[in-house]
Parts: C-alpha cells; structure tokens; sequence
C-alpha cells in the first residue's frame, strides 16, 4: 500500500509461485487487515512529504519496445533472465533508483549522475546519437547490459558494457558499485527512497541497518508503522530487529 509514496501504485497481493491459487481469500484475516489500517494511517502521515523530484541521481533507463523481441517465457533463453529475474532482483540491490523509459529520460532536464541502460538493444541510430549526446553533456557514469550474440545500442566509449545479466540482489549491488551508487543497506531485502521517505521491507528474521549517506546524516527520522509514539531517531545508521516479516517506513522529521 505504501508503494505508492514511491511508484504512485500499489503492490499486488499474491502467493509465491507454487502456492499460486491456492489460497483465495490470504489476505482476509486479521494480520493482513491491521496490516493495511497501520499502512493507511502512515500513508495519511506522510503523503505531503511526497517531493515532485525524488532526490536520486541514478537513473535505470528502459525501452518498453524490446519487450517483443525476446520470449520471456523460456528459462533457456535471455528474455526470462532479462524480463522475470532481474527486475525481481534489482529492487532488492540495497539502493533506490528512478526508472525511467528512454524517450523519458531524453526529455528529462535533470541530470542523472549514474545511468544503468537496461534494455537498449534494437535503439535507432538517431536515439543512440542522442543518448550519447546527453550521457556526454550531463557528465554521467554509464553501465550498459547487453546480451551476448544480440545487438546493442552504441553508447559511447565511455559507457562501461557488462555481458552479465544480473539476476540477484548481490550482482546488482556490484553494478551500483561500479557506478557509485550509495548502497543503503545490504542487498537481499527491499529498500525504497523518495525525497526524505525511506521503506525497508524484509521476509525474514534478523538484525538490518539503513546507512544514510553524507548528506542525510544531520536528520533525525521517525519510524511511522512500528513506533506509535513517533520518537525520532538520528543516523547515519538506523538500526532494527526483525522477528520475521516486516516493513519499516521512516519520514525524516524536519
């Protein structure tokens, strides 16, 4: 529910896989219901922080139009590990990102200071002249995958080629650190940010950290789902325990 202080949508509720369909009425029971009153009342909280920029200076650039190109549905072939695994893996990289379409991020005036080319296989010429162009003048870091025996758009000799896809949380990690990117917290759980919001999600037990960057180290934050008194806490590391399944949702307290 919260989702949508960061992508302005929401998450599906869904079984894993081998459980799909099997439990048709999961999400009508009292944990998940007090669940989403505590998310709503947190929402309610926080929704005027939302910034219209998010603050985050590496850019994910996608071209929808690939999509037909690969067959997503063989685990032989790169579509699945392209289209099913990473995009799973890379919101579990430790950091936070925009996403942006290609033709998006050649209109945007903001400069990107880190760019991942996701999917520029099959660009046009023309597009490719202008990705190079604006990747030149913004004075970005660039890390394009490509997909070996495959085309790839030319970026620029400047612009780094990785021929790995990377299809879990620690080879994404490894690709923001070639670029980097700040690494909130260690890769394998869901970390999102938008201006001076942050969401950490985990489906296990253990001990976790947020480590805020440079920037952010003044600020105190107050953790809205867990904390009923709203105390505030400072960095640059926050710090919580978790007995299982959980989301924490900070908004920075000016």
């Amino acid at each position: 529910f919260l989702s949508q202080l960061f992508d302005r949508c929401g998450f599906q509720f869904n079984d894993p896989i081998p459980g799909y369909g099997t439990r048709p009425f999961m999400a009508d029971n009292d944990a998940v219901l007090e669940g989403l009153a505590a998310a709503r009342r947190a929402f309610k909280k926080a929704e005027k922080n939302v910034p219209d920029d998010s603050g985050l200076d590496t850019a994910i650039v996608v071209d929808y139009r690939e999509r037909f190109y690969f067959d997503a549905h063989s685990a032989t072939r790169p579509g699945y590990a392209l289209y099913d695994l990473a995009p799973i893996y890379l919101y579990r990289s430790g950091t936070d990102f925009d996403v942006l379409s290609v033709d998006d991020y050649l209109a945007t005036k903001k400069r990107y200071a880190k760019v991942v080319a996701f999917n520029l296989f099959h660009t046009p010429e023309e597009k490719a002249v202008a990705l190079r162009k604006k990747l030149a003048a913004d004075r970005s870091r660039a890390v394009q995958i490509v997909v070996p025996g495959y085309p790839a758009a030319d970026l620029g000799k400047d612009c780094e080629r990785l021929d790995t896809i990377p299809v879990t949380g620690e080879a994404w990690a490894k690709v923001f650190r070639t670029l980097g990117t700040h690494l909130y917290t260690a890769p394998g759980n869901c970390f999102r940010r938008n201006g001076d919001l942050l969401m950490f999600c985990t489906g296990e037990a253990g001990r976790y950290s947020i480590t805020l960057p440079e920037a952010d180290r003044g600020k105190s934050w107050v953790e809205l789902l867990g904390d009923a008194n709203g105390r505030p806490v400072k960095g640059p590391v926050l710090e919580f325990e978790s007995d299982g399944p959980r989301t924490w949702f900070f908004m920075s307290k000016r």
